[in-house]
């Protein structure tokens, strides 16, 4: 019976894999240049991860840190082989964005592969919402994320428009998440990126 049971469980694992293995896949490196701790940087990544996992797209999230150490570089994937994703303290000097917490860079006909999230605003957010910066963070990653994939604002979950309070408190028990739409958006344009 141990046998037996070894055996359902190795094919089981091996069934997994395929399936895991066959879902839409793509990196994002994280450029961090406002200095969060490891732990926010690491927990934001993965929240922004599940979000992703949780529309049947894999994720490989990579943390770099800013220094003008070049001792200190990080190993990045091939140039052009993944979507840059800056932490900035705030959005000064770039375009302003509707909610103030994030920009995707976009040019009209070609896939997006820049975005920033801004520290000080998600902060606040977090605080107001006496939630997590990490997961606040996860959640603007996933959603400037989303806009380099193609998806726009809808009136719903984690492309909603503007996150506030109640988005807060929905991405703290992980259920601030791409609608069904944009999850079969997302997983179409995989190939395209």
């Amino acid at each position: 019976m141990g046998i037996r049971l070894l055996a359902v469980t190795t094919i089981w694992a091996a069934v997994a894999g395929v399936v895991e293995a066959a879902q839409p896949s793509f990196r994002i490196v994280v450029y961090d240049q406002a200095g969060v701790s490891e732990s926010t940087l690491r927990e934001a990544m993965e929240t922004a991860r599940w979000i992703y996992q949780s529309a049947g797209v894999q994720t490989h999230w990579i943390g770099c840190r800013v220094s003008p150490d070049l001792n200190q570089h990080c190993a990045l994937p091939p140039e052009g082989d993944y979507i840059k994703a800056i932490l900035r303290p705030n959005g000064a000097g770039l375009q302003k964005t509707d909610e103030g917490l994030g920009l995707a860079l976009m040019v009209k006909g070609e896939p997006g592969a820049l975005c920033y999230a801004f520290i000080e605003p998600a902060r606040a957010l977090a605080n107001l919402a006496h939630g997590s910066l990490a997961v606040v963070l996860g959640s603007i990653l996933a959603h400037e994320v989303g806009h380099l994939m193609g998806l726009k604002h809808s009136e719903l979950g984690i492309m909603k428009s503007k996150f506030e309070r109640s988005e807060i408190i929905y991405a703290e028990s992980g259920r601030l998440l791409f609608d069904s739409r944009d999850a079969k958006v997302l997983r179409a344009s995989i190939g395209k990126h």
